[in-house]
């Protein structure tokens, strides 16, 4: 189940190639750095990593992804795989933790059958994401981004070459060969492509939550197409602490600024457009929305998440994409 997935696939027409680019721009919108809260309150709860090398955890990650137009779902997806996940360095400056993606199984048998799901299956079975993160948990970049640069390469290539024997045009293959390879094309571009699931680890962490109060912070989105990151607002707040059992419930929000996220994605069907040869429909790009929820449950004590569930909300128009990654670690035999 990579960030590159079979649902993702770019669209051949004008309109849908242009609204890939859009959805494109957001694949890698994933990692926000929320600053560290300071204050003052006994029942204040810090989140710090705390982790041994050598510790080991098995978990399941399930994604599900619908469309809706009008209202109606138009389409669904879903499937599940397993992750080990293994600190392969621990010391005073921070943590190495390796994420092991094991075999994506579709929950549609007829698409898991499908042969270019077969081919994608078997590009990212096993694939693993070396983590650099610092002793107060923040996720500093990946380790091993060159093999996952290849691994990426890989997967376009095998989607232009899918595209090439559908009769696409060449020229269409061509630009969006540019267009897709500028995610793989440099280490920071790697690791925001990469990192969308392996950084749900770490994404609540370093953090000190106060209950009852909300906080917000200003936070900057990485731009997978250059230029300035993209100004984003997020809200996180500790929904409920269980001393007893060790364990910390905690929510967060986040959304790109409207006007800044317009910009980009503005700039960037108007290039795919050129490099076309084509005109826009419209001037103006059809409104657009994202939204991130997420829920934790964490260990208190080490920092380990327990589970999550992440969901993203994208609105283009009429059109509404909602996908939600649920991540639960399995108890230990």
């Amino acid at each position: 189940m990579s960030d590159v997935s079979v649902d993702d696939l770019p669209p051949t027409d004008q309109r849908l190639m242009l609204t890939f680019a859009r959805i494109a721009a957001l694949t890698s919108l994933s990692v926000a750095v929320f600053p560290t809260v300071r204050a003052d309150q006994p029942a204040a709860v810090g989140l710090q990593p705390r982790w041994k090398q050598g510790e080991k955890f098995k978990y399941e990650m399930t994604r599900r992804k619908t469309w809706e137009t009008d209202g109606k779902v138009v389409r669904g997806t879903s499937g599940r795989a397993p992750v080990d996940v293994e600190v392969i360095a621990a010391g005073e400056t921070g943590y190495v933790v390796r994420w092991k993606l094991g075999e994506t199984v579709p929950d549609d048998p007829k698409l898991a059958d499908h042969p270019l799901v077969k081919v994608m299956t078997r590009l990212t079975d096993g694939m693993t994401v070396d983590l650099e993160v610092d002793a107060g948990g923040e996720l500093l970049g990946i380790r091993n981004w060159k093999e996952l640069q290849e691994t990426g390469r890989k997967i376009q290539e095998t989607v232009l070459g899918e595209l090439e024997r559908g009769n696409v045009p060449k020229a269409t293959v061509d630009v969006m060969r540019a267009e897709t390879g500028k995610l793989f094309a440099s280490k920071q571009a790697v690791e925001a492509s990469f990192t969308r699931h392996p950084a749900l680890l770490v994404a609540p962490l370093g953090q000190t939550y106060n209950p009852g109060k909300v906080a917000s912070a200003d936070v900057a989105l990485p731009n997978p197409f250059g230029g300035d990151p993209i100004p984003a607002k997020a809200e996180f707040t500790l929904k409920k602490h269980d001393p007893a059992a060790g364990l910390a419930t905690v929510t967060y929000t986040q959304k790109p600024d409207p006007k800044e996220l317009g910009k980009v994605l503005d700039k960037t069907a108007r290039g795919l457009a050129k490099k076309l040869g084509k005109a826009l429909d419209d001037a103006t790009p059809p409104a657009f929305d994202l939204t991130d929820e997420a829920e934790y449950a964490v260990e208190t004590k080490t920092g380990w998440v327990r589970s999550v569930t992440h969901t993203r909300r994208t609105r283009s128009g009429a059109s509404v994409a909602t996908e939600t990654t649920t991540l639960v670690r399995r108890e230990q035999k």
